[in-house]
């Protein structure tokens, strides 16, 4: 028997999100006439229309039942102490194979705050990848001052020669990126505060590091600092941006780079036979000690 359900959506792009995090092996199907969007998986069809309106056709009626559950998620994002503010998270730092990127979003109103959770802005650590990649396109889309500065593995090893320390580059990234939004010519009113996930013992590494317009303002530096929506929005957006660039390092290699440093060493010595132990240099941050357990069988 088809069951038939309609809901009311307040955020299509965030409840798409939702479902695909929601029902495994959802997929995008074509939509057509007024849609705009459609997910199918076995015995399955959400269709979402450009007026709000989402239909939940489906067999089994738990699923369908979980589905209008999962929708129907409001979080309650009321503060009357919002302030305008900055947030920076940074993705890639334990990665050895990728980037280090770092991303900082400007949430203007309390208003652009709870859209950005009823989107699904959440900590990067909590969505999949997939997800983090088209949530990081639609906090772009929303947000009108963000920023993000990619330090490719080749520029990670060349600074780290000169800083000897991952936090001072680090620091020099946040710093850039809340500098690159304070610059921004198209800003009228500059924000005051700047909310940062704690990355250091000495809270003084991000605070040497500003730069003119960034030495201006309140800094806050907090463990756990994605709770914060501004945070949360930024590590997203680093998070997609790494994804992406190990998706063009995939596209030139033709090889899938594991991501984190614990399973990388097997990996890391078959790159080196197919196109030798100079190019880790492009993919790597060989300041990392994988490097040696992964070159000791080599002649460097």
């Amino acid at each position: 028997m088809q069951i038939t359900k309609v809901f009311q959506s307040k955020n299509l792009s965030r409840d798409k999100i939702l479902l695909r995090e929601a029902v495994s092996g959802m997929r995008v199907s074509e939509p057509s006439g007024s849609m705009a969007w459609q997910l199918r998986s076995e015995g399955l069809v959400v269709s979402a229309y450009e007026s709000g309106k989402i239909v939940i056709q489906g067999k089994n009626t738990d699923e369908v039942e979980k589905i209008l559950q999962k929708l129907d998620v409001r979080q309650d994002t009321s503060d009357d102490s919002f302030t305008s503010h900055i947030g920076v998270d940074e993705a890639g730092k334990g990665d050895y194979f990728g980037p280090l990127v770092v991303s900082a979003v400007l949430v203007e109103s309390q208003e652009l705050s709870r859209e950005l959770v009823n989107m699904g802005v959440r900590d990067s650590k909590k969505v999949s990848d997939s997800t983090a990649i088209d949530l990081r396109s639609s906090i772009l889309e929303t947000c009108k001052f963000t920023s993000t500065v990619v330090i490719s593995p080749k520029e990670y090893n060349k600074k780290y020669k000169n800083y000897r320390n991952v936090n001072k580059l680090l620091a020099w990234g946040h710093a850039q990126s809340i500098e690159n939004i304070l610059e921004d010519t198209k800003l009228k009113e500059r924000p005051s505060k700047v909310v940062i996930d704690q990355f250091a013992k000495s809270e003084s590494r991000i605070l040497d590091a500003l730069m003119t317009n960034g030495k201006k303002l309140e800094i806050d530096q907090r463990h756990g600092g994605e709770e914060d929506i501004a945070v949360a929005a930024a590590s997203i957006v680093a998070r997609g941006r790494f994804l992406l660039e190990l998706e063009k390092m995939r596209s030139k290699y033709g090889l899938s780079f594991p991501k984190g440093a614990s399973d990388v060493v097997s990996f890391g010595k078959e790159f080196i036979k197919k196109y030798g132990i100079k190019e880790l240099d492009d993919v790597a941050k060989i300041s990392f000690r994988t490097t040696l357990k992964i070159t000791s069988t080599f002649d460097i």
